[in-house]
């Protein structure tokens, strides 16, 4: 999915966004609140969650897993004192969550080992986005599926249509009857000669009564741009991104920018 443009901006635009926001840790003062710069949780996460990743590294990664998949996972590690000294993100795909005798539980396959660890809750920062039983949240490309599918296949048809010369295909027809190698032959001479870009528009020559006749779908009549632009605002609906974000400006004014 992220292959696509559309979803490749819309979840670079909300984590990128998350990420950069400031994340404090307050503490209230009777009056107001004031940051608790002392606070070991205050590092965490406006700083430093761990070794390898500043705070803004960690909360776009862990956003980016909340949007595509609907669930963030960060293994928490505790120090002698029982304070959380490290956030760790884990894939989503890693991680299935569990509930047994009343109690939750996360099930995390880590690479190299054959079993899954059974890790409890207190172990796990999980951040969960819209769901029907508050434990799991639903994955928005598996919801998308067919949306982004549809995108796909507009992306791969395009794709073989310009790397065709954008023209459609044909029949070559014969008088006579052919062998199954003169077949193959003039199937594998006439794509070499008149097959891709640098051929386009190349003259072609036809022998022994061989006639072209074009089938196929012209793109415009296919309505191809019109389908790729609406499958732009559909996944932009999905992420609830605004289309202009995305820079489609076809239809943005000053008022809805």
């Amino acid at each position: 999915a992220l292959a696509l443009t559309p979803v490749y901006a819309c979840v670079r635009i909300i984590a990128e966004t998350v990420g950069s926001l400031p994340l404090n840790v307050y503490r209230s003062t009777g009056r107001g609140k004031e940051i608790a710069r002392e606070h070991p949780l205050h590092r965490l996460l406006h700083r430093r969650p761990n070794p390898w990743m500043t705070a803004f590294t960690f909360r776009e990664t862990m956003v980016g897993h909340l949007v595509l998949r609907g669930n963030a996972f960060a293994h928490k590690v505790f120090n002698a004192a029982g304070q959380v000294i490290e956030l760790w993100p884990i894939h989503p795909d890693h991680v299935e969550v569990a509930v047994e005798d009343d109690e939750l539980f996360y099930y995390v396959s880590v690479p190299g080992e054959p079993r899954r660890k059974r890790v409890p809750a207190l172990f796990i920062l999980h951040l969960r986005g819209f769901g029907s039983d508050g434990i799991s949240g639903y994955s928005p490309i598996r919801l998308a599926r067919e949306a982004m599918g549809l995108a796909i296949a507009c992306e791969q048809s395009g794709s073989r249509l310009f790397g065709n010369g954008s023209t459609p295909g044909g029949i070559l027809s014969h008088p006579g009857q052919l062998s199954p190698e003169a077949k193959a032959r003039l199937k594998a001479g006439w794509e070499a000669a008149q097959g891709g870009l640098t051929n386009r528009h190349r003259v072609a020559l036809l022998e022994n009564g061989l006639t072209w006749t074009k089938i196929g779908v012209d793109p415009a009549d296919s309505q191809f741009l019109e389908t790729r632009r609406f499958q732009l605002a559909e996944i932009a609906r999905w992420f609830r991104v605004p289309l202009h974000l995305l820079q489609d400006l076809e239809n943005a004014s000053y008022a809805t920018v």
